[in-house]
This record gives C-alpha cells, structure tokens and sequence, in this order.
C-alpha cells in the first residue's frame, strides 16, 4: 500500500476558532449595513473569523472584502490580518497554490512590521499549504522557521501545534522514529500546560505511527482514546479521521470485513462535508480492499474515480499511491502494458515529489535544524556549567564568610573568657581586699573600745575622787559655818557650800548613767 494514503489522513493544528453563534453573526451582519471605514473592516474581518469554523465560503467572501478594503485604507496591521485569514480560507477550500503566493505577499509585510504574532500564524500556514502540495522539504522549512519563533517565546501551547505539524511532515515522508518523537515530544507539551486543543488529532495522528511499526492493537488504543477525548462531542472531520485511521489499522493487520466498516463510515461523513481529499483515501482503500478480493471492476472503478478527482484537485500523493495500485492491478489481470503504463507514471510522479533537489533541501533542513538543537544543547549544557561554576563560587563564598563568622565567635568567646576570667580575678582580690579591711576595721573597733573603756574608768575614778572632794569642801563649810562668827564670811561659806551641793547630783547621775 502506496504511504501517500496514510500520509493524507493527518491534517494540522491551527489556532482555536470561537464557536459559531447565530445571535452574534446576525448582529455583526446589522452593524456591517451601516458601518464605514475601520469599523466596516472590523465587521468584515470578524464575520470573516466567525464563519471560519463552519462555512469557509463565506468565510473567504468576507475576508476577500474586508482585504480590499484594508488595501484602500492603506492600514499596514488590517491589511496583514485580512491577508492571512483569506490565505488560510483559500488553502481550506484547496485553492492552495492562491494561498501560498497570498500568505507570501502577507509574510512580507508581517516581517517589515516585525508583527511576530502574525509570523508565526502565517508560517504555519504556509508549512501547511506545502503539505497539502506535497513539498515537504518547504513545508519543514516554514515549520522550523516557526518552531524557532515560538520556542522564544515559550507558550508550549503554540510549540505544540507546530510539533505536530512536523511529526505530520517527517510522517509525508515516511520517516516514522522522526515523527513519533516530535508527536511525543507534542504530547507532553500538552498535557504538561493541560491543553487539550487537538488533542483527539494528535493522539490519532501517534496510533497511525505505531501502525505503521505493526503495532496494531495499541495503535487502536490511541485512536479509540484520540476519539473518546472529545467526551462524544467530536466534530465530522475528527471523527472522519478516526474512522480512516481505525479502517487503516484493521487493513494492515489484515482484518478487511472491520476495515470496510470504519472505511464506510469516514467516506459518508467525507461525502457529506464535500472532503474531496478524504473521499480519495477511502476510495483507495475500497480498490485495495476489491484487489486482494479479486475483484478487479470494482477496483478499476474506484480507482478510475480516484485518478479523477486527483487530477482535478492536484493531490500529488494521491496520485502515486492511485498509479502504484493500478499498475499491480494489472499485473494481477496480466495486462503488462497497462501496468508498465501505470508504473512509468508512478516512478514520473514519485520522483517529481522525491527528487533528488527536494532530497537535498530536506537534508539540509535536517542537519540544519539538528544543528541547532546541538547547539541549543551545548548553549544549555554552558548555561548549567556556568550556573554550576556561580554556584560553586557562591558555596565558597559562603564557606568563606562561615569561616570568618567562625573566626568571630571563637575571638569573641576567648574575649568573654578573659574578660570573666578577670572579673573573676578582680573579685577574688576585691574579696581578700574586703576581708583585710573589714578585719582592720575589726581591730581598730578592739583598740577605741580597749581606749573608750580606760578613758571611761579615768573618769570614773575622777569622779569618785571628785565627789570625795566635794563631799570633804561641804563637810569643811559646815564646821566653818559653825564656827564662823562673822556673818559675812558665814555668807562666802554658804555661797560655796551652794555650789558643792549643784556640782554633787552631776557626779551622782553620771555615775548613775555608767
């Protein structure tokens, strides 16, 4: 079975459109009758983005006009959002050659006004419409170029979008180890930030890798979970995936009836929603699947229709996996020349899509793009030396000052220690000090009262003496006053017995007191 086939059934993330309310077109469709100038253009270009998600007809008609008008007002910003929302409409209703040289012509514009946000939107689109050509060497390109963008910026919902969108490009290309690590590396983005936003795609997307590694059972289990992840509220084209993707796996592991019935399904809904391209891959795997039955009209009538359509739309892949299939087929009916026919288209068809210039650019993206990553890996791993070798310098630093603190404290702790040391030695002397004096306040305290208590008998004993005295001076005044017979000396008698009577109560209360 022809890659291309399998390649197709995985489309792009892109940023997430609003959900259509009929209420608000119809009041946009009132304001745009009578609005002019800027805010007709705001009008056009949200009516634009509105139908985006539903109607990509009118989507296109009303982002065509409000382009135009942004061209009249000469408004460098209106003019790039009007361009890329028109470009991603054309590339949606598969006018895709229109989208490239408009997403070109807008591109141009974004870079001269370094409008980054509208870069990134405009790039993808373009690695897209590549895609759907089947240039992948230029589709990696505006990817990696993107990638780079947004890996600066570190929104890991956006880097997610646009690892997808490579995984689907190195899948193109039949690289699956290539694919399955940017769809991981995608799948952890997303559930590290809990962003579910094309979740259900991306994990279809990584059951297709692992099918193509013969893993069928858990490629069923990726699809069943990247359908379960909507919670029943899947949109046709998810579940039109899904359903191709289910029908793939159950035709490589060779089960065709269960095939058959999830190819049916993906078909109805691709018919109903006028998915040409999806009409192509199940129209194939029904050739396929007539071919190993032996049934060879049906085949070559589905594979007539598939040849049609194709050439109609140019689906490159398409094509080579149709031709690869016709030219077995009639090697099956043993019609040489019709399958010679057929396989020279293939080899023509195949080689203009893998041909060695686009083998060459995709070689350089690679080594380009890995080169970077080397980089990117060595200027990290400088980034952890150099923070290690700050981080080193810091612990001696501070190693450094816990020294110097210790030193401190050891200075300080000697100076406590001799400073209470001395204390200590000071008190002691105080001590002995104190106990001196207090012992030589003690002996002068024996010697005044040993000096008081001989005064004190001194004076007691002049005292007695005193008395003894006074008592002989009145005792000689009395016989003097008997004696006397001149009244006036009788009188100097009595004035000094007087007196030896005041003097002699003094000694008698002092000795009293003692």
């Amino acid at each position: 079975m022809g890659l291309s086939l399998r390649f197709s059934l995985l489309f792009l993330s892109f940023t997430l459109s609003c959900e259509l309310h009929a209420q608000k077109i119809d009041s946009l469709k009132k304001i745009l009758q009578s609005s002019e100038g800027v805010n007709k253009y705001e009008t056009l270009y949200w009516l634009a983005y509105e139908y985006s998600e539903v109607n990509d007809s009118l989507s296109l008609a009303y982002a065509t006009q409000a382009f135009d008008l942004a061209l009249k007002l000469r408004d460098s910003s209106r003019i790039i959002r009007g361009g890329r929302i028109k470009s991603a409409e054309l590339r949606r209703l598969e006018h895709i050659d229109d989208a490239i040289v408009m997403a070109l012509y807008i591109l141009r514009i974004a870079r001269r006004h370094k409008d980054t946000t509208e870069i990134k939107s405009l790039l993808n689109s373009l690695g897209t419409s590549h895609i759907l050509r089947g240039e992948y060497d230029q589709a990696l390109r505006y990817q990696f170029e993107s990638l780079v963008i947004r890996e600066k910026g570190g929104n890991k919902k956006e880097i997610s979008i646009i690892l997808n969108n490579i995984g689907v490009c190195y899948y193109k290309l039949n690289d699956i180890p290539s694919s399955i690590k940017y769809f991981k590396r995608c799948l952890e983005l997303k559930r590290e930030s809990n962003d579910k936003y094309g979740l259900d795609r991306l994990l279809i997307n990584i059951g297709l890798c692992v099918n193509e590694m013969g893993n069928y059972a858990e490629a069923i289990k990726y699809i069943t979970e990247g359908l379960n992840s909507c919670d029943g509220k899947c949109t046709d084209q998810i579940i039109l995936e899904g359903e191709i993707a289910l029908g793939d796996t159950f035709y490589d592991a060779k089960l065709f009836s269960e095939s058959l019935k999830h190819l049916k399904i993906s078909y109805q809904i691709a018919k109903r929603i006028d998915n040409f391209r999806f009409q192509v891959e199940n129209i194939l795997y029904f050739a396929r699947i007539h071919l190993i039955k032996k049934d060879f009209e049906m085949a070559i009538r589905y594979l007539n229709e598939a040849e049609n359509i194709s050439l109609q739309k140019g689906y490159k892949f398409l094509l080579i996996d149709t031709y690869e299939v016709f030219s077995k087929l009639f090697n099956e009916i043993k019609d040489y020349k019709s399958a010679s026919l057929y396989l020279s288209k293939y080899i023509a068809y195949k080689d203009s899509v893998f041909n060695e210039k686009v083998t060459s650019n995709l070689a350089q993206l690679h080594a380009d793009f890995e080169e970077r990553e080397n980089l990117k890996t060595i200027a990290e791993k400088n980034q952890m030396l150099s923070l290690r070798e700050e981080l080193i310098q810091k612990q001696k630093i501070q190693l450094a000052l816990m020294a110097a603190i210790a030193l401190l404290l050891t200075i300080v702790a000697i100076m406590l220690y001799k400073i209470y040391r001395d204390k200590l030695l000071i008190n002691i002397k105080l001590d002995q000090k104190v106990k001196e004096r207090t012992e030589e306040l003690r002996e002068n305290n024996r010697s005044l009262t040993t000096a008081y208590e001989l005064q004190q008998s001194k004076i007691l004993k002049v005292e007695k003496e005193s008395l003894i005295i006074l008592s002989s001076v009145s005792g000689l005044c009395h016989a003097a006053r008997l004696e006397l017979t001149d009244g006036r000396a009788k009188e100097y008698i009595q004035k000094v017995a007087n007196n030896i009577d005041q003097l002699s109560p003094l000694f008698k209360k002092t000795k009293e007191g003692e």
